[in-house]
């Protein structure tokens, strides 16, 4: 304890040597180091405790004047402590790329180094990102215009009590009936059928299929509509032969099953479909309707869990859960931002897409010029940004983002926004690196990082959702 306190004494001692202006006596006087020292052995142990079990803590957060490093900096490294890179403004002036606003002015650091301003111009559509990051907001929307409404769900629990089995799967066959697959294949990017995973769960990549070939299988539809439901599973047993990963077919065969009330088999072939490929999210989305079909909720919400780690952008999962949560008391909290600016690289030019409160100013800003130092090919070449793998360049923007507020709560302790505080509740409580893997980094890539995962981590991440994404009834819901 006692070498660690001296420790943050010498820091102290050092601070006081490089920044004398501080430390003026009141008289005018400067006041000596050694005497310093001995103020702080004197009555400074007691401070020094305190700030060490605050840096113990991982969330020490005080930004370091003059030399030190910037409150961005400090967030970033905490995840990725191997890549030595300063802050976005810092680039951009270091590699005499121009940002000039008229909208904010606002210091990555604490001493006001850098400034970075914005000019006010409209240009994204609200549904510009709708297909590439859909919330339960616009995926509603998206499945509103397709004609599907899954409301009906909800009358699972009467067809339960009363007893009417027939009634309750012939409801529940709807929703995993062979085309509600193009809902997520139409409506979202990052979905594919055809994505596999290899043997050591190590590597991703896209099964050798054609679009012909899919739709010669997608041709048996019509048996499973016609409630031809064995000769359809015989259909596709065959065309497994062909295509032992495609686990796609996996889901049919049980989901035929499903349609007559078996629902041993169903589960059995959704399990072999898991064990052979897990990149279906359908998977666990099919299952969900199995523990419905037997009155359990909760495991049908752990189901559902299941199928957006697997794929963030699995639509129909995001609807159940949202039909599903409400009896239990909880609720869908959408972590996802839309970016408030967006850049042209080429340019190095930031453009709002509406104006932040004056009293917030903003850290938007930061979060584009950030990802200008990351697509501008000077900075991408000369800091290695087109190396880095796309969760630590997501993490690096979101850093900027969260960083800045911080800086500014510390200058305004009234200061609130409330996506932001969201936002730093996430970081204090350990999950910001899951916030971004799950919320943040492109569809294609979730669906690779997630599935090659180590089981500690995936644990971690579902931790998250159950913590920040999908909430559950209760008095300690977080907000």
């Amino acid at each position: 304890m006692l070498p660690k306190i001296l420790s943050k004494i010498q820091v102290c001692f050092q601070r006081a040597t490089r920044e004398p202006a501080s430390l003026i006596h009141p008289f005018g006087i400067r006041m000596r180091p050694m005497l310093v020292l001995g103020i702080l052995l004197i009555i400074g142990i007691p401070a020094a405790t305190e700030a060490m079990a605050r840096s113990d803590s991982g969330k020490d957060l005080e930004g370091l004047q003059g030399g030190g490093s910037s409150t961005i900096e400090i967030i970033f490294h905490e995840a990725f402590p191997e890549l030595k890179v300063g802050d976005a403004p810092t680039i951009l002036n270091g590699q005499g790329i121009t940002c000039r606003y008229a909208v904010a002015e606002l210091p990555s650091r604490d001493d006001r180094t850098w400034n970075l301003a914005g000019k006010s111009h409209t240009r994204r559509a609200e549904t510009e990102q709708l297909r590439r990051l859909p919330t339960i907001a616009n995926a509603r929307e998206l499945l509103d215009l397709s004609g599907l409404d899954m409301r009906d769900i909800q009358d699972y629990r009467k067809l339960v009590e009363n007893g009417d089995r027939d009634q309750l799967i012939a409801l529940l066959t709807r929703y995993i009936e062979p085309n509600m697959d193009k809902y997520n294949k139409m409506a979202v990017e990052g979905y594919d059928p055809v994505l596999c995973i290899n043997e050591a769960r190590d590597y991703v990549f896209k099964l050798e299929i054609s679009e012909s070939e899919l739709d010669h299988i997608r041709g048996t539809y019509s048996l499973f509509y016609a409630g031809r439901y064995e000769e359809f599973r015989n259909k596709m047993e065959a065309y497994l032969g062909s295509y032992p990963d495609l686990s796609y077919i996996h889901v049919a065969i049980g989901n035929a099953y499903f349609a007559e009330g078996d629902l041993d088999h169903a589960r059995q072939w959704y399990r072999r479909g898991a064990s052979a490929n897990p990149l279906n999210p359908m998977l666990g989305y099919s299952m969900a309707f199995c523990h419905l079909a037997e009155g359990n909720v909760s495991g049908a919400i752990e189901a559902l869990i299941g199928s957006i780690v697997v794929c963030r952008n699995n639509l129909l999962a995001w609807m159940a859960l949202n039909c599903l949560l409400p009896e239990q008391g909880g609720r869908i909290m959408d972590r996802r931002f839309k970016n408030r600016t967006y850049v042209e690289a080429d340019q190095a030019q930031i453009w709002l897409d509406k104006s932040i409160p004056e009293r917030l100013h903003d850290p938007w800003l930061y979060y584009a010029a950030a990802e200008i130092a990351t697509k501008h090919p000077r900075c991408a070449t000369w800091y290695g940004f087109d190396h880095w793998d796309l969760e630590a360049i997501e993490y690096y923007k979101v850093a900027h983002l969260l960083g800045v507020y911080l800086v500014l709560k510390r200058r305004d302790a009234g200061l609130h926004d409330p996506y932001l505080s969201g936002l730093e509740s996430i970081y204090r409580a350990g999950y910001l690196r899951q916030y971004v893997l799950f919320d943040k980094i492109a569809p294609y890539a979730q669906y690779y990082r997630t599935s090659t995962l180590p089981p500690r981590e995936k644990a971690k991440l579902r931790e998250y959702i159950d913590k920040f994404v999908v909430l559950r009834g209760g008095p300690t819901m977080p907000h």
